[in-house]
């Protein structure tokens, strides 16, 4: 990263953080629209929709989680001065990354073993 003149860096470093800000305000805005068109089946009266709804739900609030680690991890490599720099960063936002998918995938399957578990009447 040094063999780069300081403002050419400086230069690369604002349009990697812009590209970064419209790919997080994109990714937002798209989410936030399947969040309201999966409303349509919290209020119905099955079962397995609200059910589902759920489990939507859930997995689009884990994509909007993952979208923001990603963005913000990106940043933090916008900003780093060296290769050491980015290789530590990289390996604690992977730890970080599969510990958050462990959690969110059974926060997705947790609706599933309960309505597993209710008595039919």
């Amino acid at each position: 990263m040094t063999d780069a003149p300081a403002s050419q860096l400086s230069d690369w470093r604002k349009f990697a953080h812009g590209s970064i800000e419209q790919l997080d305000r994109a990714a937002t805005a798209w989410i936030d629209a399947w969040r309201h068109a999966t409303e349509v089946f919290v209020y119905s009266s099955n079962p397995a929709h609200v059910y589902a709804s759920g489990i939507m739900r859930k997995a689009l609030d884990a994509a909007g989680a993952n979208v923001t680690a990603f963005c913000d991890q990106a940043q933090k490599l916008a900003q780093a001065n060296s290769s050491a720099e980015c290789m530590k960063l990289q390996t604690e936002f992977i730890q970080s990354l599969i510990a958050s998918m462990q959690r969110q995938s059974v926060g997705m399957i947790e609706p599933l073993g309960g309505s597993a578990r209710q008595p039919k009447e």
